[in-house]
């Protein structure tokens, strides 16, 4: 009452992905490539045929390129309110700088002035 060795085997046989057509399925053959340690050079890339990811009729859609530019033009303008914002704080910052300088000079003065012996 259980499969056969040979019904095993043929069944895995027919189920096992073809692991040489899935690995490389986005890349002809005539595109292959050699990686020494932590970088990959392409071999024969004058003879390939294969299409960029940005060529017409690849999986990248104009709608996703559209949103991807969306999304970082409002990225720019957050960055760009986010550096206004910081300008207008860093010239407050600056202003109350200049009054604690002031008050500083005018207590030196005042301290010089009592601590001058009258005549």
């Amino acid at each position: 009452m259980g499969i056969t060795n040979e019904e095993a085997a043929t069944r895995t046989e027919e189920e096992r992905p073809n692991s040489i057509n899935h690995s490389r399925r986005f890349r002809p053959t005539g595109c292959q490539g050699e990686s020494y340690g932590d970088k990959q050079e392409r071999v024969s890339r004058e003879n390939c045929t294969g299409q960029s990811i940005f060529s017409i009729g690849t999986a990248v859609s104009g709608g996703m390129l559209r949103q991807l530019i969306k999304d970082y033009r409002g990225q720019v303008a957050r960055k760009k309110n986010e550096l206004q914002r910081l300008n207008e704080e860093t010239r407050r910052i600056t202003n109350d700088l200049e009054a604690l300088e002031e008050r500083i000079r005018e207590f030196e003065v005042l301290e010089i002035e009592l601590n001058t012996p009258e005549q």
